[in-house]
């Protein structure tokens, strides 16, 4: 039994040797160059051009014809996408790569939320700078922009009013934006936050710990994990915020944690694990 674990270069290397122990034979990680493996792995293959090439690819198609490959591992949000695809094409558990689009891309997964009639936060790719202006005419200032395709869709700036606005346009929009769109904008609600890891129980999602208001803001987190379609136990880390009517709105879901997210850890250990099978069966409040 092999696992493959696609790791980008670049980032720091969990202990996926003392997560995934026990579940399988064998562990390979693919990644780039200049990561140090360190012990517990039957191969570590290195991609020089890890990030831009179908190399990975090709690579986890070589181990399948091999060895009996039982799964993919991947953390980082392209090569979600990239693993799911794999997963279609070998027939392997796990999202393939529609639903991890969905995970990934912030409009895509609002536009599922919204579809759902999950409550939250109304989101609109920006192709070009007049997009801009029609959200502010539509929402008012002030106007988020986030990357809508890196982990948590962190925040690029915001736009407090019309000046601000005008001076971000000014030199244009980066490169690209109308054959591969990476922003979107969102209005601003300053209201409560309240954030969770969550897994899928079935077709609800639970918390252990008691907070204000945890009930209402444990089912929109089910909800929003449903309308994903996220496979029974993907944890993901749900962020919800009070709007002025006193409505929890779902404001960013990702499972893909930076070092700042609250319980990284124990979400990242969560996601490697349920991708080899070993499902959580509880949420944790963070």
């Amino acid at each position: 039994m092999t696992v493959v674990i696609l790791h980008p270069p670049g980032r720091s290397l969990p202990p996926y040797p003392e997560w995934l122990a026990g579940v399988a034979t064998d562990l390979v990680l693919v990644t780039g160059p200049a990561t140090a493996a360190g012990a517990g792995y039957a191969d570590v293959l290195s991609i020089v051009d890890y990030e831009t090439s179908a190399r990975v690819e090709t690579a986890v198609l070589d181990i399948a014809e091999r060895t009996d490959l039982t799964a993919i591992v991947a953390v980082g949000v392209l090569d979600q996408i990239r693993a799911g695809g794999l997963r279609d094409h070998l027939g392997l558990p796990g999202p393939g790569r529609d639903t991890a689009i969905g995970l990934v891309d912030g409009v895509r997964a609002a536009g599922l939320l919204a579809d759902a009639g999950v409550p939250s936060l109304p989101r609109g790719r920006v192709r070009r700078a007049v997009d801009l202006y029609w959200y502010a005419h539509r929402w008012g200032c002030p106007l988020r922009i986030r990357s809508r395709r890196v982990a948590g869709w962190p925040t690029v700036v915001v736009l407090h009013d019309r000046d601000e606005l005008r001076a971000f346009t000014e030199g244009g929009l980066p490169a690209n934006q109308e054959v591969m769109p990476s922003l979107m904008a969102e209005p601003v609600v300053a209201g409560e936050r309240h954030r969770g890891v969550f897994a899928l129980d079935g077709d609800r999602a639970r918390a252990m710990d008691k907070y204000p208001d945890a009930h209402t803001f444990t089912e929109l987190a089910g909800g929003a994990l449903s309308a994903v379609d996220a496979m029974a136990g993907w944890p993901h880390h749900v962020e919800a915020v009070s709007s002025d009517e006193g409505e929890w709105l779902v404001e960013t879901i990702s499972c893909d944690p930076t070092p700042a997210t609250p319980g990284a850890d124990f979400l990242l250990c969560a996601v490697v694990r349920a991708q080899v099978g070993q499902l959580p069966a509880l949420a944790r409040v963070v």
